[in-house]
């Protein structure tokens, strides 16, 4: 039976048993007293991620056999007795200790079969599918590299879900995992994202029962280009954490007016270039997650009928800011994980607006399903290239090994 193995990545936590030892006398360096310098700079890299107390439990119960530092840059001696260790902290800063109800990440897995952990993790939607085929060591204590292939259809910021935005999305994907199991769940300290997104070549014809779960486009897409995201969080107090980042796409080749298959309208909106800020609180009290944004999209009115190969433009190209709020409810339990949210954006350029719906409900993070639901605050004044409301489904399979 493998020992189990954490790292304790709840900061507030680790500099408190950084302060419990050292006022005990029981942060030792071979055998000697740590100097108050060294104790400084430990407490600066436990604030800033660099370091943390890893922790073994012992294989009969649930006292903490051994807690040493990684990395150990100081030589800082491990402490491999339960009893003198509960007497160095005291008692409630090491119940506390074990019971593990706190930001960590489990060193345990890896030791079985393979210094990656796990080698693939598959991830099956039809709106977010995403494959992760390599990753370094699961047990460095202080994080590890993931790379990713994903797929994307639609920006949910401005109301144009799924295929409706009339392009379709592939790229890599680059993270670092830093606290892995945080009340739970697993976080990603930063993410970036790079694509190409291309537009869909093909509709639904009318009269067929795809057609009544997936209404046509309104909406064309007419260049393809370069796309991008960045997210980067970190960690507030109670094991809440603050997340930002920015996503965005820009045309880089434009589609002419024979690139459309042959039901597309003669004149048709389309939107070439997007950009979004998000800045969310997740876990606030230990139970909210409360966010908001902005996003902005150029929109042109054109038609395939012209004298060359580029699109003709019927009106003048806009410029559409839409800000949104967003909260919700989310749980990673063993058995059941869900996440409720809500959202509200609004359109200030045209003066319309969508209530926002979305969940997503998964059993034992293995089966699932996504739920979307748009619904116009204003359906008498729903612009030409939009429909008053939108419904999105999908099953989820997610598969590790």
């Amino acid at each position: 039976k493998f020992k189990e193995r954490w790292a304790i990545t709840a900061r507030d936590l680790t500099l408190d048993v950084l302060d419990e030892l050292a006022s005990s006398g029981a942060l030792t360096q071979n055998d000697k007293s740590v100097a108050k310098s060294i104790i400084e700079q430990l407490a600066k890299d436990c604030q800033e991620g660099k370091a943390v107390f890893v922790c073994t439990k012992r294989s009969f119960d649930d006292e903490v056999q051994n807690l040493s530092l990684k990395p150990n840059v100081y030589d800082i001696d491990a402490i491999a007795d339960w009893v003198y260790l509960s007497e160095a902290l005291g008692e409630q800063l090491y119940r506390e200790l074990k019971g593990r109800q706190y930001a960590h990440n489990n060193l345990t897995i890896q030791n079985r079969f393979s210094k990656q952990g796990t080698k693939y993790d598959i991830y099956l939607s039809v709106s977010a599918p995403e494959v992760m085929f390599w990753s370094t060591s699961a047990s460095e204590p202080t994080g590890r590299w993931l790379l990713s292939a994903f797929g994307k259809f639609g920006y949910d910021d401005i109301d144009l879900p799924f295929w409706f935005r009339g392009s379709a999305i592939g790229g890599v994907r680059l993270r670092h995992r830093d606290e892995t199991c945080r009340n739970g769940r697993q976080y990603d300290k930063w993410s970036i994202y790079l694509g190409w997104e291309q537009p869909m070549d093909y509709s639904i014809p009318e009269g067929t029962m795809l057609d009544q779960m997936f209404k046509s486009r309104k909406l064309m897409s007419s260049a393809a280009g370069i796309y991008f995201k960045t997210t980067f969080s970190s960690t507030l107090k109670n094991d809440a954490d603050c997340e930002y980042g920015i996503e965005g796409s820009i045309a880089m080749m434009e589609k002419g007016k024979g690139g459309y298959y042959s039901v597309a309208p003669e004149q048709f909106y389309t939107t070439r270039n997007y950009l979004s800020a998000l800045l969310k609180f997740n876990r606030l009290n230990g139970l909210l997650d409360v966010g908001g944004g902005i996003s902005w999209h150029d929109l042109s009115h054109v038609s395939r009928i012209s004298d060359d190969y580029h699109l003709r433009h019927i009106e003048a190209t806009r410029n559409v800011l839409m800000p949104y709020l967003e909260v919700g409810i989310s749980e990673s339990g063993d058995l059941l994980q869900y996440a409720l949210n809500a959202q509200i954006n609004y359109n200030v350029n045209m003066g319309y607006g969508y209530f926002v719906f979305k969940s997503q409900v998964m059993v034992s993070n293995a089966f699932g399903l996504e739920f979307k639901y748009f619904n116009s605050l204003s359906p008498f004044n729903v612009p030409a290239w939009q429909y008053d409301n939108y419904i999105v489904f999908s099953p989820i399979i997610r598969i590790n090994f």
